[in-house]
């Protein structure tokens, strides 16, 4: 959790540290700017300003946090799912009460790691399902056969 901006005059004015992600908090207004936005402060940051571990439900909690705009990322996610990094502003706006809140909750996105399959290939020398796949072979040519040729003409070759 680090913090990225603070507010002054009502409006968010990035910390110098974060100058070089050259974003302007003030006026995202699309998902693509806000994931532009975070993307590029994720790569400047330098410092933590406060490690938060999760605890036994995944749950990580800050306290007293000043006014401003935080990046939350995740690291040392190695075990765990591809977290994406987040923005989120203290306090935020609640359309609902029309006030400010101070008490935020946020659940980042996140994926699955994709594990590789393993594959594995058929010892050498190996005869288990031979029998097997031979007598699916033969049925399978008959009935190819049956079918090119049509039930009539098998029919007439039997008899």
């Amino acid at each position: 959790l680090v913090q990225v901006a603070e507010v002054d005059g009502g409006e968010f004015k990035v910390k110098d540290t974060y100058e070089a992600a050259d974003v302007d908090l003030n006026h995202i207004q699309s998902a693509n700017e806000l994931e532009n936005a975070i993307s590029k402060l994720s790569k400047v940051v330098k410092e933590k300003d406060r490690i938060l571990i999760t605890d036994e439900n995944g749950v990580a909690k800050a306290d007293h946090l000043p006014v401003g705009v935080y990046l939350i990322y995740a690291i040392d996610i190695k075990e765990y799912e591809n977290i994406s990094p987040s923005l989120v502003s203290v306090p935020t706006f609640d359309s609902e009460s029309g006030q400010m809140d101070y008490d935020i909750e946020v659940l980042p996105k996140h994926t699955p790691i994709l594990q590789q399959e393993s594959r594995s290939f058929p010892k050498t020398g190996d005869n288990s399902g031979f029998f097997e796949y031979l007598l699916l072979g033969i049925t399978s040519l008959v009935l190819t056969i049956i079918s090119i040729l049509g039930w009539r003409a098998v029919i007439r070759a039997i008899k």
